[in-house]
């Protein structure tokens, strides 16, 4: 079974953050896998 797995990114000029995501299309539920957040110090 292939899977679709989305990738994001949320960019802005201090900080971005980046997220991947795996729907469960109603058969079972969503799932995040990760989210990491970079700021400037």
């Amino acid at each position: 079974m292939n899977k679709i797995i989305y990738i994001g990114m949320d960019v802005h000029s201090s900080n971005f953050t980046l997220c991947s995501f795996e729907p469960g299309y109603g058969m079972s539920e969503d799932k995040i896998f990760g989210q990491v957040q970079f700021k400037d110090d």
